[in-house]
């Protein structure tokens, strides 16, 4: 399957998270009320800190496994994946115990109402279970990403959503409160990491046992972990300070107003995230086959981010208030706001996606870890002060300009004098033939003017039609032959893959 197909299959999964999740919510907003799910989305997005400690596992278990894949040693992967899964289940120790004392914190730390404490504090113990859970069967979701079958993470994951919008839907109809929403949470995670290691077994036939960890091989690991985890904290620091800090220092209903503005913010990032995914084991090829063509690589990958990623973002941006209005309904008119000041830092990290490529297929991850942990530390201070100055719209411009700050500029600079490039060649390359971009705008403007849809449905269709409409115009005028060549390569464990991998670490 080529990277063009690899990717569509991956948007399709988010595209499919984006549907239900507009559904979800506006039952979740009517069967909870502003208070209710305001007091959840908050407690669920500090659970998020608790991911950190996975400490980048599985990040170790994709490069190693593909690398063992690929030579065909078959007892060094058996002792990788022993050693992965001993770790885990101490970790998943960890993160209940973290969860558990928490949820005794929970009062004072997001002062929760009272007569939600209680039930907040066992939503935290499930979040808490579902996240140790999927540390344990991350051992083998890491074996199918490592094996190459991204494809086939794609379709699990469009499982998984079906599964959890049936349960909640069931769960909300039965009267049940957030709590249900974190049972439905966990039993559709487990369920999908079981089926991922049923597919694991056939896709790199190794056996995973329990035994004891080879201690050399798990400080390999850990320091392989390092860098990546602080890439991972200064992600979670970037993009999970605001609701929290909304939560205690605004209130619940200011939370469920910001949050489907994060929301649709959140999915881009992801969209994102997913064409990284797919991208960063062509460049880190081609980089090992020629070390001269790195610069190209990065304006190759970057040009096809903001080819790629700048039409949905249009369109979010454009049609952003009849979605929200038709979804939620004109009592989230502010949303509208919040989600125009996000996009200020999703358009950046459009313009580092090239950088963002390099520092994982190539090399410099030090250095853009170090930029994201130091700007993510940085970022619940400039929302802490955007709500003092501003309430719920101050916070989200203060997460905008951190994250902006982050990705648009600092992140660029710091790899490209990593990989010894002049950030400036980085810069003139995504400009290149950049001016055609302006034939986007048109399109906006149609949809803003007497054509403006009305309705979800008219919404979404409109918002579909347009970026395609804007890939058709991105490809002809702004990519080159060479970028569109990208998207038709293959992926293969190759040899060179391999010498990549391990180069890049």
């Amino acid at each position: 399957m080529n990277l063009g197909a690899k990717l569509l299959l991956n948007w399709l999964a988010v595209g499919v998270g984006v549907l239900l999740s507009i559904v979800l919510y506006r039952m979740q907003l009517s069967a909870l009320g502003l208070r209710t799910l305001g007091t959840w989305l908050a407690i669920s997005s500090l659970c998020g800190y608790l991911t950190l400690l996975e400490l980048g596992l599985g990040a170790a278990i994709n490069k190693y496994t593909a690398t063992h894949t690929a030579l065909r040693d078959r007892a060094r992967q058996e002792q990788l994946l022993s050693t992965a899964l001993a770790l885990y289940l101490g970790l998943a120790a960890l993160v209940f115990i973290a969860g558990l004392v928490g949820s005794r914190l929970l009062g004072p730390l997001l002062r929760i109402p009272p007569d939600l404490l209680r039930q907040g504090q066992l939503a935290m113990l499930l979040l808490s279970l579902n996240i140790a859970a999927s540390f344990v069967l991350g051992v083998w979701r890491g074996m199918v990403f490592g094996g190459g079958r991204t494809d086939l993470i794609a379709l699990v994951t469009i499982s998984r959503h079906l599964l959890y919008a049936v349960l909640v839907i069931a769960l909300l109809r039965q009267g049940g409160g957030f709590l249900s929403l974190a049972a439905a949470g966990l039993c559709a995670d487990v369920a999908t990491g079981l089926v991922l290691a049923w597919l694991a077994r056939r896709i790199v036939p190794v056996s995973v046992r329990l035994a004891a960890p080879s201690l050399e091989l798990a400080r390999h690991l850990l320091r392989y972990c390092s860098s990546v985890l602080v890439i991972c904290v200064g992600q979670q620091l970037l993009r999970g300070a605001p609701l929290p800090l909304i939560q205690r220092w605004v209130g619940p209903e200011a939370v469920s107003a910001y949050a489907p503005a994060e929301r649709l913010a959140m999915l881009f990032f992801m969209l994102v995230g997913q064409m990284g995914m797919v991208m960063v084991p062509p460049v880190a090829a081609a980089c090992a086959a020629n070390r001269e063509l790195v610069r190209a690589a990065l304006v190759r990958a970057g040009r096809l981010g903001i080819a790629l990623g700048l039409p949905p973002l249009l369109m979010l941006l454009t049609l952003g208030e009849g979605l929200l209005i038709a979804w939620l309904g004109p009592a989230m008119t502010q949303s509208v706001l919040l989600l125009h000041l996000l996009g200020v830092a999703l358009l950046a990290q459009l313009v580092s996606f090239g950088t963002d490529i390099g520092a994982y297929a190539v090399g410099g991850r030090r250095s853009y870890g170090l930029i994201k942990l130091v700007l993510g530390i940085a970022c619940p201070g400039a929302v802490y002060l955007g709500i003092r100055l501003g309430s719920t719209p101050g916070a989200a411009l203060g997460c905008a300009l951190a994250i902006a700050l982050c990705d648009g500029l600092l992140t660029p600079v710091a790899v490209c004098r990593a990989l010894q490039l002049r950030v400036a060649d980085y810069y003139r390359g995504l400009l290149e033939r950049g001016a055609r971009l302006v034939l986007l705008l048109p399109l906006c403007a149609l949809l803003l003017g007497p054509w403006q849809p009305k309705g979800l449905v008219a919404v979404l269709g409109a918002g579909m039609a347009g970026v395609c409409l804007g890939w058709l115009i991105t490809s002809l005028l702004y990519l080159e032959e060479e970028d569109r060549s990208l998207l038709r390569s293959r992926l293969h464990l190759a040899p060179r893959v391999v010498a990549a991998v391990r180069e890049s670490a």
